[in-house]
């Protein structure tokens, strides 16, 4: 980096800066020189000190008094006995290195827990009164793990009221639109009520929740699988509010969560642990999904901010305005011309070696040789500096409304393993040929929801499909060619493909089979095949005899493990099997391999291998179906003893006669019929 100063008149502290920013990069080029890289910056807070413990009072009044473990230990009250305690896998978290901003407003608690490197980032906003926890996790075991995150909250006294955060009363479970729990006290008591937001509202998959009988007691349960390396996070957030009635009205508890699911609790999380939040977004399941768009910015260290950022070493920054009159990146793809507003950052030789980097707004990273014409920085002191990509560190961009949205028209982020990440259009791109252990499939773009490799062995991509489908594999061509935003067609090696994220259908991602509609089999090595059995009948083996089930009767099929006997080596596995039409079986299979229609094809996979066979809905035979019909009808007899024999009849069917009953419920114009409907939908389980 080159220094030209602006101006030959400035103030003595503008002086010391830039002669600092001089010793730095002098002292930078040194090391580079001798073979030693400057440091990067870690995206972790960098001016903490050695955290100390004393109560916090909020905007509202309400106290909040923290420990080495991140619990509130009283509250406001004795609105707690310990709230907001963290177990990991049964073992209660403590702080072994406890770290706080200088104004104490947000602690860093590290500790190494069983195969798990822990962290609990606790941040207490006084003026919106919220306590805001980030629940950092790290698989540092050899071998995939299973990690059970538990935050348990002991109240003062048992609450006189608990409603999820739209007003259902006594809620077990989180429905599709709640996020949050309400522990309630009386408007006069000296306690307040206590609002907790465990998951944003529109994440797919919701923590466990469990509140005791007395309503003291409050847990909130996250299960995450993580393989060795990985990582992953979850965010929470804790208000003391006091109500007007031990019934808060809907409108009352919108107020407050409004504030709660806010987007300016993700823009608090540092960057180092915001890339893998799980429960915060609308795709978010447990474990570290694939996202449209990779940190941009922040992968580098750095937050935006409302003005430009040139740093410099580990702790060096300088806050003002960049401008470029040109900038251009010279690549592997050839040469193009950027925009400088469409910059969200850009690197140097000094932090990237050989070669620059940029960041665009739009989600895409160019790597190549860039030339930056006339490169300036204004710091805020109005002194400039003139800066040269050799001598450039790193240059954040303020942050902009066009920040993580795509081109238009384009439906997937394509990363390469050298760095470069492209969007790519839908129309004009080879389909994927993709090899897997059971068979051959090719994948058109338009039904790919992402393509990433294992970071574990066995080493290869695993494919994942709109409708649910995942599979683990190998890319079986040579190369691909597919249509860019910027490039036009471009041909890919198919050892340059690192990861393939879609964006047009971001957050439809069906990470979890419960949520697959179609039949569907779970495999070894995380595999999900949606797919249909294709035969007529499936041979079970009970104790000898031969049990004739067709797929489509099969609600679920798990394997029981080995059959001690079984007749054969492909008879050992044993199945426990539920049927639809009410029944459970145990048997092995006679067939040892089973016929799955993927697709095109029809892949014979090996039972060997079926850990679990789902078939969602149930398919009613025609004769069955007129029956049902015939119930429901019946429903609406001008005789009770009519009445209740048909609602006898169909509950006993159970979940073959939902649709049907469904139907009615939206459909009829005789209100009995209606209302016995809709009880025995609430009666039917799924």
């Amino acid at each position: 980096m080159t220094t030209i100063l602006k101006k030959k008149i400035f103030p003595g502290r503008a002086l010391r800066a830039v002669a600092l920013l001089a010793a730095v990069l002098a002292a930078a080029g040194t090391a580079r020189a001798a073979g030693v890289s400057p440091p990067r910056q870690s995206g972790r807070r960098t001016n903490l000190v050695p955290a100390t413990w004393s109560y916090i009072s909020d905007a509202q009044g309400y106290r909040w008094d923290l420990n080495n473990r991140g619990m509130v230990n009283d509250g406001t009250s004795d609105c707690f006995d310990g709230g907001l305690v963290l177990n990991v896998n049964g073992q209660q978290f403590n702080g072994n290195t406890c770290q706080m901003t200088p104004d104490g407003s947000e602690y860093y608690l590290e500790s190494l827990m069983a195969s798990a490197k822990v962290e609990r980032i606790v941040l207490v906003d006084k003026t919106d009164c919220v306590a805001r926890y980030v629940e950092f996790i790290e698989n540092t075991g050899t071998s995939t793990g299973t990690y059970t995150l538990q935050v348990f909250s002991c109240l003062g006294g048992s609450s006189q009221n608990c409603v999820s955060d739209m007003g259902r009363a006594s809620p077990t479970s989180l429905d599709k639109k709640e996020g949050g729990i309400v522990a309630v006290q009386y408007p006069n008591g000296g306690r307040p009520s206590v609002l907790f937001a465990v998951a944003h509202p529109k994440t797919r998959k919701k923590p466990d929740v469990s509140v005791d009988g007395n309503r003291r007691n409050y847990s909130t349960t996250y299960t995450l699988k993580l393989r060795p390396g990985e990582k992953a996070a979850v965010m929470h957030l804790v208000a003391q509010r006091r109500f007007t009635s031990p019934t808060p009205t809907a409108k009352e508890l919108a107020a407050e969560y409004k504030l709660l699911y806010s987007k300016k609790w993700l823009k608090t999380v540092p960057a180092k642990y915001r890339r893998y939040l799980a429960n915060w977004t609308r795709s978010g399941i447990y474990g570290p999904d694939s996202s449209a768009f990779w940190s941009m910015p922040e992968e580098l260290g750095i937050s935006q901010e409302t003005t430009d950022i040139l740093a410099v070493g580990e702790t060096s920054r300088l806050h003002g305005k960049a401008s470029c009159s040109k900038l251009t990146v010279t690549g592997r793809f050839g040469a193009t011309e950027i925009p400088f507003e469409d910059v969200a950052a850009v690197t140097g030789l000094r932090y990237s070696g050989r070669k620059g980097s940029v960041y665009l707004r739009n989600g895409e990273l160019l790597r190549g040789e860039i030339a930056a014409g006339d490169l300036a920085f204004t710091m805020q002191t109005g002194v400039t500096i003139a800066v040269s990509m050799k001598g450039l560190d790193r240059l954040v961009l303020h942050g902009d409304k066009k920040d993580g949205k795509p081109a238009e028209g384009a439906a997937a982020l394509l990363e390469t393993y050298d760095g470069n990440r492209l969007l790519v259009k839908p129309d004009g791109c080879d389909a994927f040929s993709f090899l897997t252990a059971w068979g051959a499939y090719t994948a058109r773009i338009d039904e790919m929801e992402s393509l990433k490799p294992t970071e574990s062995e066995p080493l290869g991509f695993m494919l994942r499909l709109k409708d649910g489908t995942s599979m683990f594999g190998f890319l079986d061509a040579p190369g691909f060619k597919l249509q860019t935003v910027r490039f036009g067609q471009v041909q890919f090696g198919s050892g340059e493909i690192r990861r393939l994220a879609f964006i047009s259908e971001s957050g439809s991602l069906k990470e979890d089979p419960a949520e697959i509609v179609r039949p569907h089999l779970i495999l070894a090595g995380e595999n999900v095949i949606v797919g249909d059995i294709d035969l007529p009948v499936m041979d079970f083996v009970l104790s000898g005899e031969v049990v004739p089930v067709p797929p489509n009767q099969v609600r679920s099929m798990v394997n029981a493990g080995v059959n001690a006997e079984g007749g054969g080596l492909d008879m050992n596995v044993l199945f426990t099997v539920e049927l639809w039409g009410g029944g459970l079986l145990n048997g092995s299979m006679r067939e040892n391999r089973l016929p799955v229609r993927v697709g095109q094809q029809v892949w014979r996979i090996p039972v060997n291998d079926i850990l679990e066979v789902r078939v969602p809905s149930p398919a009613v035979p025609d004769n069955l179906r007129d029956k049902i019909a015939q119930m429901i009808r019946e429903l609406g007899h001008p005789e009770w003893e009519v009445r209740e024999a048909a609602t006898t009849g169909l509950l006993e069917l159970g979940a073959l006669a939902r649709m049907q009953l469904d139907e009615a419920r939206k459909h009829t114009t005789d209100p009995e019929v209606r209302r016995r409907a809709e009880r025995l939908l609430e009666e039917i389980k799924e």
